[in-house]
């Protein structure tokens, strides 16, 4: 006879999805600093206990929400770095990924939250940076290193990165975080992307 596995005991996927969602909803709220872990247990349906054996304080709660986020989009650094295609077709894919993720209202409304706190708690903004945008930077940076059969430094494909990012942000991105409209269709997006590799890979042949 099989012994029954005791309820509340397993680092369940469940509990931890109820814990981010309940964290995204209060960071969003309240702001990282003022959000409390007991809050969080409220929210979350779960014990601090339980929050605890997952993640061992908010700061780690945090980097996880924004890996959370990420996922939501099918964004992996590890899956990124694995696509198959050519130099063109993977931006072109990494792209369409990121700028999922940059629409994302909730992922708007933490940056704004980010910048809000930044000057009282700059280990947050700290935080975020390292996790979200550095971390992307230095993986596309990888990538373009690789794809370019390692003709181009590790320096320059780290300015390339750079490029890309700030033409795939363009205009829209400063809207968002001010709240004026930034929606761009599906259409919109793809041709925002085909512009954004075309001036990436113009830039790859001509001035690095």
């Amino acid at each position: 006879m099989k012994q029954a596995v005791r309820a509340g005991r397993p680092k369940s996927r469940e509990k931890r999805e109820a814990i981010l969602r309940a964290s995204v909803e209060l960071f969003l709220k309240h702001g990282v600093k003022e959000t409390s872990m007991d809050e969080v247990a409220r929210l979350s349906g779960v014990s601090k206990q339980t929050i605890y054996s997952h993640y061992k304080n908010k700061d780690s709660l945090f980097l996880a929400v924004i890996a959370f986020k990420c996922e939501e989009h099918m964004i992996s650094l590890d899956e990124l770095s694995d696509h198959q295609g050519g130099l063109e077709s993977t931006l072109s894919h990494i792209g369409r990924k990121f700028l999922a993720l940059f629409q994302d209202e909730e992922v708007i409304a933490m940056y704004s939250i980010i910048i809000a706190e930044a000057r009282n708690s700059p280990r947050v903004a700290e935080l975020f940076y390292e996790a979200g945008p550095l971390a992307s930077l230095h993986s596309v940076a990888g990538i373009i290193h690789k794809l370019s059969d390692k003709s181009l430094s590790m320096e320059s494909a780290r300015l390339l990165a750079m490029d890309f990012y700030s033409f795939l942000k363009g205009s829209w991105h400063m809207r968002s975080l001010m709240n004026l409209d930034f929606r761009l269709n599906e259409t919109a997006r793809q041709k925002h992307v085909d512009a954004v590799v075309a001036k990436t890979m113009c830039l790859l042949h001509h001035h690095y």
